[in-house]
């Protein structure tokens, strides 16, 4: 009976220790958050400073691990609701991770948070471990069994598939390092890491996002003289076939920025193509961009709603649905957003196709019967519940031509 008393007591100091360890480490986080939201609140951009402020955290006096800063992170988010969109932040933090020991660039992907910053730490993973390096294209060809399994599922990491696609997107990036800012190398490599078409077509939007919307001192330097005037964009563009043109095309919209801020110019920039496929992909795509403007930087949702009633049919359906997809890409926690923006069109038919791609996108966003699946079903009109349920069950699988939105940073600075 002594010996039985002796391991309670054991039992309940231990838990004691732990659980005192861990609200310790709670204040702890708590009080860098506070800090760093007292350096930026003031600032014009405080997004801006965030993204500058936190990575600090791993370093030395804090040393905080990756995790540990992501953790601050939605701290700051609970405040900063437009934070959520934090993906140059998440690349920063997986980058400075994957330096500690860049042989275990592949374990520090399984870490990365789920969906969390529009999936920036996948991104910063691939690109921290091989972004200082130029290889031939021998030594890539010797590297492309590693490259190959680096967004496959494995034993310690199941990802979803917006998991998985972001990661294929940031082994574009990737291609342009080791390429030295080659567009037709890097897209080779897209075309040699797998035979599934839309991963194919996500890794070469990559390539093309940094020749078009370089973020740091080094991918500048990368693309500097490479990428065309806007003038010269379409005939640039014509020089690639296939993805390659496909995707030059469409990752040039930094360059007419303002004009896809507007129905008719948005119209426009989508006439490359004579093909109706073609160009509804980059409708989705700029939908993407649009939706961001006006449902995350502007929170008005009514311009997002006019803008879309302003594009001919069927644009003007495949806008509400982009949209609404493409916040809960950014993050679960717009998932009320998301749906109030499917409601937003008076008509019920574009209300109608809006719910139908929320649901579809909805099944690559969250892992079937999980609780934020259940919380994110609960929040649809009733007469959508039961189809949403059943799609979050696993008895749906995703199908047809789901688009995942591959943008880096939108929040530019007006």
């Amino acid at each position: 009976m002594a010996k039985f008393s002796c391991i309670v007591v054991l039992i309940i100091c231990v838990s004691f220790l732990l659980y005192k360890d861990l609200g310790s480490k709670k204040n702890h986080l708590e009080q860098n958050a506070q800090q760093i939201m007292a350096r930026c609140d003031n600032q014009k951009y405080p997004e801006v400073c965030f993204d500058k402020e936190i990575p600090k955290l791993m370093d030395s006096p804090s040393n905080l691990s990756m995790e540990e800063a992501f953790e601050v992170t939605k701290l700051v988010q609970q405040k900063h609701k437009n934070y959520l969109y934090c993906h140059v932040l998440g690349h920063d933090l997986a980058e400075k991770e994957v330096k500690k020991d860049p042989s275990k660039w592949t374990q520090v992907i399984s870490r990365c948070p789920t969906t969390m910053c529009n999936n920036g730490c996948p991104h910063g993973t691939v690109m921290g471990r091989f972004k200082s390096e130029t290889l031939t294209p021998k030594q890539t060809d010797a590297i492309m069994p590693e490259l190959k399994t680096a967004c496959e599922p494995r034993n310690d990491w199941h990802p979803l598939d917006v998991e998985r696609a972001m990661c294929y997107h940031g082994l574009g990036h990737l291609a342009m390092y080791i390429s030295d800012g080659d567009l037709r190398e890097s897209s080779s490599v897209c075309q040699k890491l797998t035979t599934a078409p839309q991963l194919v077509l996500t890794c070469t939007q990559g390539v093309f996002m940094s020749l078009f919307q370089p973020l740091s001192a080094e991918d500048i330097a990368l693309v500097k003289d490479k990428t065309p005037k806007k003038e010269d964009v379409r005939s640039f563009c014509n020089q690639f076939t296939g993805d390659s043109w496909s995707a030059c095309n469409r990752e040039s919209w930094p360059l007419f920025y303002n004009e896809i801020l507007k129905p008719d110019t948005a119209t426009e920039f989508c006439s490359y193509s004579n093909s109706s496929s073609e160009q509804t992909r980059c409708f989705r795509h700029i939908l993407h961009i649009v939706s961001v403007e006006f449902a995350v930087n502007q929170n008005n949702l009514k311009a997002l709603s006019d803008y879309c009633h302003a594009l001919p049919s069927p644009n003007d359906g495949e806008c509400f649905g982009a949209a609404a997809g493409r916040l809960l890409q950014i993050d679960p926690k717009f998932g009320k957003k998301s749906v109030q923006i499917c409601q937003q069109p008076g008509d019920k038919q574009l209300q109608n196709v809006c719910f139908d791609q929320l649901i579809l996108f909805s099944t690559t966003s969250f892992r079937p019967r999980s609780k934020e699946s259940v919380f994110f079903c609960s929040l649809f009109p009733n007469e959508w519940k039961k189809a949403c349920q059943e799609a979050q069950s696993g008895k749906e699988k995703s199908k047809g031509d789901v688009f995942f939105p591959t943008l880096d940073q939108l929040q530019l600075e007006k």
